[in-house]
């Protein structure tokens, strides 16, 4: 897709510092202001219509309200919520046009006399004087809202005229309640000038209206904007109505009552007014001082926000809508070999190849309608004209009232990137190699036992064709791979709660029959919450190592000498079934159970024990060492010792293993031999008729005492 270039030519809308959650708030007031209005119009006609004086004039002492008054209240209501809309400002400006004509004739009325036969809808004697006509106050408030919401987008220099029209309306309104409340009836009961009380209420609202359905503008955006002057307004505007006329009312309605004279009454009011104002500046000072310290903070954060940028090796260019730099960071002078006193001013196009120019003048046209960011990968121009690939994000820049004001770009060398994701290529291409063409079987499972992935040799060790023909025949690994289902179970269980499984050892099913022992080491595969889904790892084929384990244990278990492991500590590890009947136990199990220091439970002498230690150490091994050793039943036998010295895979003493042979009957024969020579050697030497021992060559070898007296030679002499 082409990439388009930035086009000149469009302009921003106006700037505005009001913030949006007030803008929002103050449309909704304008919008209830209308309503408000309207429907005081249409009760004070019904009012008429019914002869309800409490809806023509609230208070028999009070002022009616004209119907042609009350008309143009729903005239203005309705053109006041119209335009709030913003979609339907023909038939509101429609609306106030009209009421713009009744005040206006109102006005000439006033002056010149009843034209048409006067304005009242229900015959002429219905004003507040019983005179006719609509009053001079009233017809000028008219005239002053109706142009307000006839020219609402009107400007003059730096001035709003409908905000300056709405506030001379609200002054007129205010002082005509202020009255009301005050009681001077001179003000709001004289003939020409006289105003209803519900009119007076009808006024201000609709001037409050007619403010606020141009937040964002005038007078107003200094109202809802979002710094110190805003936040003042907002609190001190309504104290500046509501506090001098409260205070103006209490004195006056104290000094009525008699509680005090003129003079104490002036005092009271001076006092209050002191009180408060010294109250307003306080509070002023300390709002200041809190936004103040706000703005710092804010400061504080656009300079961090600001160094940020500044040090990003992200190129991030600000525009603005006529696409002409404004700011150029660190990383654009990088990547695009620019300073920023080169390119601030210039325009954008100078960074974009010339045959993506097309495109972006939709993109932005795009952006300054706040549409959506833009994301892409494309290329862009360095300054000594090379070509560099970027990942490039567009967005409009927007200010606290919503509007686009300007766009930011941020964009990433991604060569290297690129470079990377070549790796990664190749990489995944040798680690697919790796995967089929390993020794071992490699697969992935679900834990609810179908298998998504098998290499060739996992299907080549399960009689398989191939991995996908294994894949999309084993749909329960259970109860077609296993040939012990519940084998299954527990490496399920096992990877569950460990995560992992090591040498795992069981039988799986060959396709073509048979079985054969595999050894497992999986780990756990998570979903994206975390939860076990799945399992995968390696298979080995050991077969003949558990074939070799089984023909080793069959001579294990049948030899005819005890076969045994210790520790270098002296706890016995290991013992075949003649260990345990050479000693007395029940089974090998019951012996290895039973002991844990062989030096003190089984040799009756330690020292023996201590010797053999220091023998096999020294040696590494040792050959016929007989030792004396209880039974389980505390009898002595005696046994013949072959030992070698064990170590671990750092060279450390680790323990001993051999075999041992109960050599009791051989002892007990022995020492019967020795002392049947004893006994001999006391018979012959002590006999008293001589006796000799002659060897075949007739020499003689051994004479006794008696006959080496009998011959007269010395034993020795007649031995040879």
């Amino acid at each position: 897709m082409a990439e388009p270039v930035l086009r000149e030519g469009a302009k921003a809308g106006p700037r505005s510092g009001a913030l949006p959650e007030i803008v929002a708030v103050s449309r909704s007031v304008s919008r209830v202001a209308g309503g408000v209005v309207a429907a005081i119009g249409v009760l004070v006609l019904a009012g008429w219509a019914l002869d309800a004086e409490v809806l023509k004039r609230v208070s028999p002492d009070f002022v009616a309200m004209n119907p042609t008054v009350a008309v143009a209240f729903v005239l203005s209501g309705a053109a006041l919520s119209l335009s709030v809309e913003g979609r339907r400002r023909a038939p509101s400006r429609a609306f106030a046009l009209i009421v713009v004509l009744l005040g206006l004739l109102g006005l000439v009325e006033a002056i010149r006399g009843p034209i048409f036969g006067g304005l009242s809808l229900f015959g002429s004697e219905i004003a507040g004087g019983e005179s006719g006509g609509m009053a001079t106050t009233s017809a000028f408030c008219f005239a002053l809202l109706g142009a307000a919401l006839l020219l609402p987008d009107l400007r003059i220099r730096r001035a709003w005229p409908s905000q300056v029209l709405a506030l001379a309306a609200m002054g007129i309104a205010l002082l005509a309640l202020i009255a009301y409340a005050f009681g001077a009836s001179a003000v709001y009961a004289a003939s020409q000038t006289s105003i209803a009380l519900h009119s007076a209420l009808a006024f201000a609202v609709l001037a409050v209206g007619v403010l606020c359905a141009t937040p964002d503008r005038g007078v107003m955006e200094v109202v809802n904007s979002g710094g110190a002057g805003g936040a003042m307004a907002r609190r001190l505007l309504p104290a500046v109505v509501l506090v001098p006329s409260v205070l103006g009312w209490l004195r006056l309605e104290g000094q009525r009552s008699g509680m005090y004279g003129t003079e104490l009454g002036a005092l009271l009011l001076v006092a209050s007014s002191m009180a408060v104002l010294a109250a307003t500046v306080w509070w002023s000072a300390w709002l200041v001082g809190r936004l103040d310290a706000e703005r710092r903070l804010g400061e504080s954060a656009g300079s961090r926000l600001a160094a940020i940028v500044e040090s990003s090796d992200d190129a991030v260019i600000g525009l603005d809508l006529d696409g002409i730099v404004r700011s150029w960071n660190g990383g654009a002078e990088k990547l695009y070999g620019y300073a920023a006193e080169e390119i601030v001013g210039r325009h954008i196009a100078v960074t974009v190849p010339p045959d993506r120019h097309r495109a972006v003048s939709e993109i932005l046209e795009r952006l300054r309608r706040g549409g959506a960011v833009e994301r892409r990968e494309t290329v862009r121009v360095r300054k000594d004209g090379t070509l560099v690939d970027v990942s490039l994000t567009i967005s409009p820049i927007k200010d606290p009232s919503g509007r686009v004001v300007g766009i930011s770009t941020i964009a990433r060398d991604f060569s290297e990137r690129r470079e990377a994701e070549e790796k990664l290529r190749e990489a995944e291409a040798r680690y697919r190699s790796i995967y089929e063409n390993a020794a071992e079987g490699i697969f992935q499972t679900t834990l609810d036992g179908r298998l998504l992935t098998a290499n060739p040799a996992l299907a080549r060790m399960t009689g398989y064709g191939s991995p996908e023909e294994m894949v999309s025949s084993i749909t329960d690994l259970g109860r077609q791979l296993y040939a012990d289902p519940e084998d299954r179970s527990e490496f399920v269980r096992l990877v569950r709660r460990d995560g992992f499984v090591s040498n795992f050892e069981t039988r799986f099913r060959r396709r073509g029959g048979g079985t054969i022992w595999i050894s497992m080491n999986a780990r756990v595969l998570r979903g994206e919450c975390g939860e076990p889904v799945g399992s995968e790892g390696t298979v080995q084929d050991v077969t003949e190592r558990k074939e070799a384990e089984a023909r080793y244990r069959s001579i294990f278990e049948n030899a005819v000498e005890g076969i045994w492991q210790t520790t270098a500590e002296g706890s016995l590890t290991t013992a075949n079934p003649m260990m345990a009947r050479i000693f007395g136990y029940g089974s090998p199990e019951e012996m290895v159970e039973d002991i844990w220091d062989i030096g003190k439970q089984l040799y009756a002498n330690p020292g023996e024990r201590e010797e053999f230690v220091r023998a096999v150490r020294r040696d590494g091994f040792v050959s016929n060492f007989e030792a004396h050793v209880r039974r389980k039943d505390g009898s002595l036998i005696w046994i013949s010792l072959n030992a070698r010295a064990v170590y671990d895979d750092h060279g450390r003493h680790a323990g001993f293993e051999g075999t041992v042979q109960d050599v009791t009957e051989r002892k007990k024969t022995e020492e019967a031999l020795r002392e049947s020579e004893q006994r001999f050697r006391s018979s012959f030497w002590d006999a008293s008729i001589g006796m000799a021992l002659v060897g075949l060559d007739g020499r003689w070898l051994r004479v006794n005492r008696a006959l080496s007296e009998i011959v007269g030679y010395g034993r020795r002499s007649c031995s040879g």
